[in-house]
C-alpha cells in the first residue's frame, strides 16, 4: 500500500471520528400558558473539545418559518435563559428555559450543536412544545374533611392532606380560622391570642413523607367553633394550594360525663325514688328491689 493511500485513509477516518456527534431531544414538552418551559438537549461526541457552541431554532407551525431563539429576537425578547458554558461542555447539555410561555410559542424547537475546530454541526430531530389550557403540572390539591366534632374541653384533630406531581421536600403549611360571626381570618398558631399554647403541629418529616398537614388544638372552647382552612406551599416551585375548609363543631359533654361517677349514683337513686312514687302500689315491690340492689 502506497504512503499516499495510507494518508488518505487516515484523513478519512479522522473526519469520520470528528463528525461523530449525536444530538438528542425529547419528542415533546408540555407547559401551561404563563409558566416556564424547559427545552432539553444533550449531545455526545468522540471529539474532546471545550470550544463549542449551540443554538436553538423555532419553527412556526402556521408558516413553517424558522427563527433563532434568543433574547434579542422579537418573539422571545427577555424570556430566554441559557446555562453557562461550563455546564454545556462538562455535562454536554444545551438545555434552555423560555419564561412566560404564550400560545404563539407552541411549535417545534430544534437544538443545534457545533464543535470546533472541526466545524462539525449536528441538529436534533426537534421537540414539539405543547401548551395545556388551565392545567398546571405543578398544581397542589389540598383535601380536608367537611366537618369535625369535638367535645368542649377535649382536643380536636384537624386533618389535611395534599398531592402534587412535584417532588419537593422544601415546603410548609398554615392553618387559618374563620370566625362565623365576623368572617375574620386568624392564623392558627401558638403565638396567636386565641390559640396560645394550645396548638400541636407534627414535624416536617411527616409533612414531606406522608404529605399530611394535620394539627391538634387542645382544650377546645365554644369560641373555637368555625371554619378551619389548610394552606400548603411548596417553595421550589412557588405554588400554594388551599383546602375547602373544615367546619369544627363543638358540643357539650353528656350530663353523666360532667357529673362524674359518684354523682351518677346520686342521680340514679333520685330517679328510682321518683319512679317509686309514680308506680301503682302493686309495683312498689319491684321498685324497692331496684332501689336496694
Amino acid at each position: 500500500m502506497s504512503f499516499l493511500c495510507l494518508l488518505l485513509m487516515l484523513v478519512a477516518m479522522s473526519e469520520t471520528s470528528l463528525q461523530n456527534v449525536i444530538v438528542s431531544q425529547p419528542r415533546y414538552t408540555t407547559v401551561t400558558a404563563g409558566d416556564a418551559a424547559t427545552l432539553q438537549c444533550s449531545f455526545s461526541s468522540s471529539e474532546k473539545t471545550s470550544v463549542s457552541v449551540y443554538k436553538w431554532f423555532f419553527i412556526d407551525p402556521s408558516s413553517s418559518s424558522m427563527t433563532e431563539v434568543t433574547n434579542s429576537s422579537e418573539q422571545f425578547s427577555g424570556r430566554v435563559f441559557l446555562p453557562d458554558h461550563a455546564t454545556f461542555t462538562s455535562q454536554q447539555k444545551a438545555d434552555i428555559e423560555i419564561h412566560n410561555v404564550q400560545q404563539n410559542d407552541a411549535g417545534t424547537y430544534i437544538c443545534e450543536v457545533e464543535l470546533f475546530p472541526s466545524n462539525t454541526k449536528r441538529r436534533g430531530n426537534g421537540a414539539w412544545l405543547l401548551l395545556l389550557e388551565g392545567i398546571s403540572l405543578h398544581d397542589i390539591t389540598v383535601s380536608q374533611p367537611m366537618y369535625t366534632t369535638v367535645t368542649a374541653g377535649d382536643a380536636a384533630t384537624l386533618q389535611c392532606s395534599f398531592n402534587s406531581i412535584e417532588k419537593s421536600s422544601i415546603g410548609g403549611y398554615k392553618w387559618f380560622f374563620i370566625k362565623p360571626s365576623s368572617s375574620s381570618k386568624t392564623e392558627v398558631t401558638n403565638s396567636s391570642e386565641q390559640f396560645s399554647g394550645r396548638v400541636f403541629m407534627p414535624d416536617h418529616a411527616i409533612f414531606t413523607s406522608q404529605k399530611k398537614a394535620d394539627i391538634e388544638i387542645y382544650n377546645v372552647q365554644h369560641n373555637d367553633a368555625g371554619t378551619y382552612v389548610c394552606e400548603v406551599e411548596l417553595f421550589m416551585i412557588n405554588r400554594k394550594g388551599r383546602g375547602n375548609g373544615t367546619q369544627l363543631l363543638v358540643i357539650e359533654a353528656p350530663q353523666i360525663q360532667r357529673l362524674g361517677l359518684s354523682s351518677y349514683w346520686i342521680l340514679l337513686d333520685t330517679t328510682l325514688h321518683d319512679l317509686q312514687h309514680r308506680l301503682p302500689a302493686s309495683c312498689h315491690c319491684c321498685a324497692d328491689c331496684l332501689h336496694h340492689s
